[in-house]
């Protein structure tokens, strides 16, 4: 029935979801294909921060089921972020976030867009986002548990750091440094 509706009416179910998770439970299962379907094709329609959360619940609640849907949710996520702003950017990069160790079946779809996106933004982005930014790339390096990127971050953030203004704090970014160096451990000293 929802997938026929008009926005409006996706739009308030997707509003009440988390309730209707919580009233249905388990029995709320067999429908998640079906939502994942109406993300995906309002994805750009509705709100994506409505989008986003809704996907969150679904990881939260229902994990067993997302999963087989990772790649085609993370692939819509992951398509368009140099169209949205850093405030979006920063949205979508916490429900990636929310995907935890789930992180380790699509990180060749967030990983390189993560960098490629931190490695072209603006100069004179607002810095509380991109400590925000930097902090969700720790948290899924966390996850990962994988130092297949750790060099590929450390040139992004070289990069990052030499761009920046003088003026800017950049203790985030030499966290993030030490945490790739720690994971990498004896490839670093090869490097």
């Amino acid at each position: 029935f929802l997938s026929n509706s008009i926005p409006s009416t996706v739009s308030l179910f997707l509003n009440n979801f988390s309730l209707f998770a919580m009233v249905f439970g388990d029995k709320m299962k067999s429908i998640i294909p079906h939502v994942i379907d109406l993300i995906c094709n309002h994805w750009g329609v509705l709100d994506i921060s409505l989008l986003l959360r809704v996907t969150e619940w679904i990881i939260m609640t229902f994990q067993s089921v997302f999963k087989p849907y990772i790649f085609k949710v993370t692939t819509l996520f992951v398509s368009d972020l140099f169209a949205r702003s850093p405030e979006t950017v920063n949205l979508i990069f916490s429900t990636l976030v929310s995907y935890g160790p789930l992180i380790k079946e699509v990180h060749s779809l967030v990983i390189p867009s993560f960098l490629e996106w931190i490695n072209n933004i603006s100069a004179n982005i607002d810095f509380n986002i991109f400590n925000d930014i930097l902090m969700k790339l720790k948290s899924i390096l966390l996850n990962l548990e994988d130092n297949t990127y750790g060099l590929a971050v450390l040139r992004t953030l070289s990069y990052v750091l030499h761009r920046l203004p003088n003026n800017q704090d950049d203790t985030r970014i030499m966290d993030l440094f030490c945490l790739i160096v720690l994971q990498m451990k004896s490839e670093f000293l090869l490097f």
